[in-house]
């Protein structure tokens, strides 16, 4: 008896990409992505060609891994939806520019203020993997909004000054994320620097963000120590990025000095972020859907984008938090 050929043939392995899209109308996108193909130049140029037929516009991006190899549970979400026939498979995509995104998704109303006496964080007896009841809605819908090809996404934004090693705990954790700072600060900072981290439920991690219980150092809750804040939005990790960077630093009114604002700080964002001038409250949280910033006695703040009319185009100058 014979052996077909084909049966020796070994399976081509799939890459998984970051792409950037820009629509035919100039709105650009941004996303992972995975592609079968024996090399990994060939699969990004598939990719990139799907995403330009979706989009009806050009495409660019890089290989980061074999998906196999990538430390991103996204990718591994994404891998288990790969079929056998199936070559290409684009993720979920974010909006890259903060004000298109503002635009777009009609994020130019103002804030409602809501507070939140108890959120219950996690125990060690509890088995839910994403966040608690009084939260859940809020920060992980099960029916995301979307903005044209762009859904919402959670993320945090942590303050590694908070928690000893909590920078190795963000980059072990599986999650696409991205430090506030760049080059030479990033790199020296990098222990006591804030982060942008997209958030997943299921993952281990960020059942830690919102548990309470004590551990060991790998596993204690951070719900605690108040790492950071929490932010609902339809922009990519490249897009908030972006706009949070805006406000890492801000001039000192008395001095002139520019100064490090830590606006990521629970306290700071409650006190000074929430109670801002409408204009700069809006400046502050462009292309933004919600916030929620933990509070005392495990309560929480949460500033939600109304629908219906515009913000105060106020001042455009961040120093005046």
């Amino acid at each position: 008896m014979s052996i077909p050929a084909s049966a020796f043939v070994t399976p081509a392995p799939v890459w998984a990409c970051r792409v950037t899209v820009r629509d035919s109308a100039g709105v650009a996108y941004s996303g992972l992505g995975l592609a079968r193909a024996t090399r990994a130049h060939l699969g990004l140029r598939a990719l990139l060609r799907q995403a330009e037929s979706e989009r009806g516009g050009e495409a660019e991006g890089e290989v980061i891994a074999e998906a196999s190899e990538a430390p991103l549970d996204e990718i591994v979400t994404l891998a288990a939806s790969l079929t056998d026939g199936q070559d290409v498979l684009l993720g979920p995509l974010g909006l890259d520019e903060p004000a298109r995104a503002a635009n777009l998704a009609g994020l130019t109303g103002g804030f409602d203020r809501e507070e939140l006496a108890d959120v219950s964080p996690f125990d060690a007896r509890t088995e839910d993997r994403s966040c608690p009841a009084s939260l859940r809605d809020v920060l992980f819908p099960e029916t995301p909004d979307r903005v044209g090809a762009a859904e919402d996404h959670t993320y945090a934004v942590l303050d590694a000054a908070r928690v000893f090693g909590l920078a190795d705990r963000i980059a072990a954790s599986g999650l696409d994320h991205a430090c506030l700072f760049q080059g030479e600060a990033a790199r020296v900072h990098a222990d006591s620097a804030p982060y942008v981290v997209r958030l997943m439920p299921g993952n281990g991690f960020v059942r830690a963000l919102f548990s309470a219980f004590p551990d060991d150092d790998l596993h204690a809750g951070l719900w605690p120590s108040q790492p950071g804040i929490f932010v609902r939005t339809p922009l990519s990790l490249k897009g908030l990025r972006a706009q949070m960077r805006r406000f890492t630093m801000v001039r000192d009114s008395a001095t002139g000095r520019r100064i490090y604002f830590r606006f990521y700080e629970p306290t700071t964002f409650r006190t000074l972020i929430a109670n801002s001038e409408p204009g700069v409250l809006s400046q502050f949280a462009r292309g933004c859907r919600l916030f929620v910033a933990p509070g005392p006695r495990n309560g929480a703040t949460i500033l939600r984008r109304r629908r219906e009319g515009p913000a105060s185009s106020g001042s455009s100058t961040p120093a005046s938090l």
